[in-house]
Parts: C-alpha cells; structure tokens; sequence
C-alpha cells in the first residue's frame, strides 16, 4: 500500500534518466498512460480517472501503471521499491485517497520534464 503525502524526495531519478528509459520500448498503451497523467489538472490524476484513461478497471490499472513504474525504475538503474512504498512512488507522489476514485496521484516533476524533453507534449 503506498503512503499518503510522500515526503521522500525523488531526486534519485533524474530528468536525464527518466528520459533515457521513456526512449527505449514504451508501448502506445503505457504512453497513452503517461500523456493522461501528463494532461490531469496539476499533472494529479485518481486511479479511477487514470483507469478510465487506459480503459482499465481500478485493479488493472493499478497493476499496469505498477508494472510501468517498474520498468522505468529498473532502466533508471533502481532495483528495489522504497520499504513500503509501491513502484507507482516511482512516477508520482501519493497525494491522498478518494472514496469512490482510489489514490490520488501527482506526476513528479522531473518525469514531466523528461517527457516535454522527449517532444512527447508541448511545454
């Protein structure tokens, strides 16, 4: 389960390396994923909106963006989730949990950063 308000900063994982991984292998799924969080007000989407996004109920979206996250963390050369943190902690910070929408996630800044980079949105 992850942690509400995430304080851990996530400064380990770089524009420059988030950039890398989003080049190599991202499926038109997984992007579409990470374009709609992109595109939430405040770069903060719920898991029900994010699941609507992917056409995914809350359970599958929660596994597809986990294994996502996953991926971009192992090819930015981290291995391990923080103790008691999900790998979705990875591409956003857990800002709340809504009754009826699932967690509340904001996109981390640096990943946003790496995708304008990338020309995948304009900034």
């Amino acid at each position: 389960m992850s942690k509400l308000a995430d304080d851990r900063p996530n400064d380990q994982i770089s524009v420059k390396k988030f950039r890398v991984s989003l080049g190599r292998e991202i499926s038109p799924q997984e992007r579409q994923l990470l374009l709609a969080h992109y595109n939430a007000p405040q770069r903060t989407i719920t898991t029900r909106s994010l699941a609507a996004a992917g056409g995914y109920s809350i359970r599958g979206i929660n596994a597809v963006y986990g294994r996502l996250a996953k991926k971009i963390a192992n090819r930015s050369e981290f291995y391990e989730r923080w103790p008691g943190y999900t790998w979705t902690s990875f591409l956003a910070r857990c800002i709340d949990k809504q009754q009826g929408q699932g967690y509340v996630w904001r996109m981390h800044p640096a990943l946003a950063e790496a995708m304008q980079a990338l020309g995948w949105v304009a900034q």
